[in-house]
């Protein structure tokens, strides 16, 4: 819809959908009963602010504990959330949100103050936020965060207690979608001035979602307790969840088996045992979600574009998918495939060339690059701990070998590996990206200047950032879709990044938890969640 002819009105939604039910012919009879929840986070966050963390695993604990404008259904459609409904401009430059009764969980009110104030503290550039690129679309946006600008001159104004105003940069037709993420939420103001730094305290801590932390124990759990100042508390039938930290997914399946878990992954090269034995419990689906090696541009090695292309093309992306990860779809593309208003991606030129003949023409590449067998390419993959992680990059080490590479790889904690990514501290980053919103947009500006320390490989392409800006002007969606594909195929000949896998999520669930929903956004709310009699 071209909202250059339209003012919305969002009307209220309730939070509470009806999911798709699953019988519960499970074997296993010792999963947790009643109204506690035991689910697998994986990795221990970094943090209890929401302006300073960007992984998925912390999102789930943030989404979980704070609600911004917007929230989702099961199915990841955005709804409104402390938001009760919003009015656009003409030009789709100004939004201006209307907001509910809602309370933090000492039972002070949550305002449009709270969520203005949220928004400066995460774009103030003493913050340091992971997340603050994210919302250089708002006016002033990145001039704040570098400095240029106060974060009082942010586009976002409290009109009143109820009323929130954003002026936008360009018009984005994502936009209310962002309003999901915790790059957006409130921030309890009379909680961090009051505190400062220590507001994270649990002691010290408020909420205004569904949950609380009420205990967190370092590398083991985080309990979260029902919320009863929540506005939507009476829908909230999940009275307590655990969050387990389990990094090992055959361990985290092991302790499903056991009854000790309702969610959990599961190692992906047990998926056909898993759908057998376990037909109910079974998840399974496409994810808006790339999987990726960034190559460091910084370092000489990799400023040579036929080095890049020799180490993409020499990745078997069909065996990497179906032997090695056993899940997924093989990326020749940046953008996963499935995003709205992008239909047609942009893909390598040798897609449909044989192995034989990448593994040739790389081989050539390098020779034209200098790197011979007398003089190889030598480089370091850094990698994720993990099973699962030390198990591709052994894959793709070996694919890279048999082009004439020597390959060492080093592995670290996913909060310092990441870290070294954004610091530019590697050769090549094994990583990905899961779509903080449905747009190709979201993916595309990760190789911009404008993402900052995201952009892992330094990419820098005057023609990509004339690409971006052009699609970041234009509200016809499908003439914004050729500018953005314009992008992409620059992706694809200047390969910073080798993409190698769309993603596929893998969970095995309590069949007597209801209101788990397979969504491409792989946004899965505990409120939302109720154990069936």
């Amino acid at each position: 819809m071209n909202i250059r002819n339209n003012i919305k009105k969002v009307a209220l939604v309730s939070l509470l959908t009806a999911a798709t039910a699953l019988t519960p012919t499970l074997s296993v009879t010792a999963f947790a009963a009643g109204k506690t929840l035991v689910y697998n986070n994986g990795t221990e966050p970094r943090s209890l602010d929401p302006a300073k963390v960007n992984g998925m695993w912390e999102l789930n604990i943030m989404a979980s504990v704070f609600m911004g404008l917007m929230a989702e259904t099961p199915s990841a459609e955005t709804i409104p959330g402390v938001a009760t409904s919003y009015d656009v401009s003409d030009d789709g430059l100004t939004y201006t949100f209307h907001l509910r009764d809602s309370k933090w969980s000492d039972g002070v009110p949550v305002t449009a103050n709270d969520f203005e104030f949220g928004i400066k503290r995460l774009m103030d550039p003493n913050t340091a936020s992971p997340n603050s690129w994210l919302l250089y679309l708002i006016e002033n946006g990145s001039d704040v965060v570098s400095g240029k600008k106060a974060p009082s001159e942010l586009g976002v104004t409290a009109i009143d207690d109820k009323t929130l105003q954003f002026k936008l940069n360009i018009p984005a037709p994502y936009f209310t979608s962002m309003l999901v993420h915790m790059s957006t939420f409130a921030a309890p103001k009379h909680v961090v001035e009051k505190h400062g730094d220590d507001w994270t305290k649990l002691e010290n801590m408020v909420f205004n979602g569904a949950y609380t932390i009420e205990k967190w124990i370092p590398n083991d759990h985080i309990m979260l307790k029902k919320n009863p100042h929540f506005w939507d508390a009476d829908n909230v039938k999940i009275e307590n969840v655990k969050m387990l930290v389990i990094k090992d997914s055959a361990t985290a399946f092991k302790a499903f088996r056991a009854g000790e878990l309702d969610i959990s992954s599961f190692p992906t090269d047990q998926i056909s045992k898993v759908k057998t034995d376990y037909p109910d419990a079974f998840h399974s689906y496409a994810t808006l979600a790339t999987s990726y090696y960034s190559f460091n541009l910084r370092l000489d090695k990799f400023k040579d574009v036929n080095v890049r292309q020799a180490l993409s093309m020499a990745i078997d992306r069909k065996v990497y998918t179906e032997k090695v990860r056993k899940s997924g779809i093989p990326a020749y593309g940046f953008v996963p495939t499935g995003i709205a208003n992008y239909p047609s991606p942009a893909l390598v030129s040798w897609k449909d060339k044989s192995m034989d003949e990448r593994r040739a023409t790389a081989k050539k590449l390098l020779a034209d690059a200098g790197y011979t067998a007398d003089k190889p390419l030598e480089l370091e993959i850094k990698y994720r701990s993990g099973d699962l992680g030390k198990r591709y990059t052994v894959a793709i080490a070996a694919m890279w070998k048999a082009i004439g590479v020597k390959v060492t790889m080093l592995n670290k904690d996913s909060n310092v590996v990441y870290e070294d990514y954004k610091k530019g501290d590697f050769e090549v980053a094994s990583g990905g990206w899961s779509g903080d919103y449905n747009d190709a947009e979201n993916f595309l500006t990760l190789l911009s200047k404008g993402a900052g320390r995201n952009n892992y490989s330094a990419y820098s392409n005057p023609d990509y950032e004339a690409a971006m800006l052009a699609a970041s002007k234009e509200t016809d969606l499908v003439k914004r879709a050729v500018h953005l594909r314009k992008a992409e195929a620059l992706i694809a000949r200047d390969q910073p990044v080798a993409a190698l896998n769309y993603g596929q999520f893998l969970r095995v669930v309590n069949p007597k938890l209801k209101g788990y929903v397979d969504n491409p956004m792989t946004q899965h709310r505990f409120r939302h969640m109720y154990f069936a009699d």
